[in-house]
């Protein structure tokens, strides 16, 4: 079990391993998570429109049977982590918190609390994680970054940017496109994700595979065009098209451009 927090509490949201996680709450609580490397973001969400701006980028290790509650500092951008073996009144904590899912930390013998906010709190068993530096502690991996958020991620906040698509960015824009029903709600989305990002023609071609019809097909491959990098290989994407007339028009296209 992975907890997170802000040390701002502010409303928080995390990319776990290209899976974008927000559900409007000051604290996460992610269960049931394997063993191992994960790679984290950590993102607090600010302003009237919610604004995700990344506070912390880093890949951690959790060990089985653990209940691993973390909090980012806001101002050193940095994660604290404290792991201990989890136990049935773990899995009661995550209803235990108010309307906005906050966490109540719970009470030590002397009536203080075990949040960041406790001045003589005990530190020397946490991990500290620094932002894409590795860790003090030998379990700890190099952190690194990635960018599976759609439109990419900037040093400070999720602004578009012109980086290459990556794998893991079409993993995460494929189970996101999969949670669509129509065509025309996949192919916003898909031209949202890839808006300002570089592709290359294999990419189009699975991205049109997930698409059901030749005209958001056919609307699709003219918009991308301009974001392919091998655009010498793009008439190969006619064949990704069911009827003779598409295909007529998706090459007339290229051709004029």
């Amino acid at each position: 079990m992975l907890r997170l927090r802000l040390s701002d509490q502010s409303i928080i949201s995390v990319n776990l391993d290209g899976r974008f996680i927000s559900r409007g709450t000051t604290l996460l609580t992610l269960d049931g998570l394997r063993p191992g490397l994960h790679r984290v973001e950590v993102y607090s969400e600010v302003g009237w429109r919610r604004k995700p701006i990344r506070m912390y980028t880093g890949t951690l290790r959790l060990q089985p049977g653990t209940l691993n509650t973390g909090v980012v500092d806001v101002y050193n951008r940095g994660l604290r982590l404290r792991t201990r073996p989890i136990d049935d009144r773990d899995y009661a904590d995550e209803n235990s918190g108010d309307n906005n899912g906050q966490y109540q930390y719970p009470r030590n013998n002397n009536g203080s609390t075990e949040g960041e906010d406790r001045r003589d709190l005990d530190r020397s068993n946490d991990d500290v994680y620094g932002n894409g530096n590795k860790g003090n502690n030998d379990n700890n991996t190099g952190n690194e970054g990635y960018g599976s958020y759609p439109r990419g991620r900037g040093d400070n906040d999720v602004a578009s940017n012109t980086s290459s698509f990556s794998q893991r960015d079409m993993e995460d824009l494929h189970s996101r496109v999969a949670s669509r029903i129509t065509d025309s709600d996949k192919e916003k989305l898909m031209k949202t994700a890839a808006d300002g990002r570089t592709v290359n023609t294999s990419q189009i071609r699975e991205m049109l595979g997930w698409l059901s019809f030749d005209d958001t097909k056919l609307d699709f491959a003219k918009w991308a065009y301009s974001s392919i990098s091998d655009r010498q290989n793009y008439w190969k994407l006619e064949d990704a098209f069911s009827f003779s007339a598409t295909k007529d028009d998706f090459n007339k296209s290229i051709r004029n451009r």
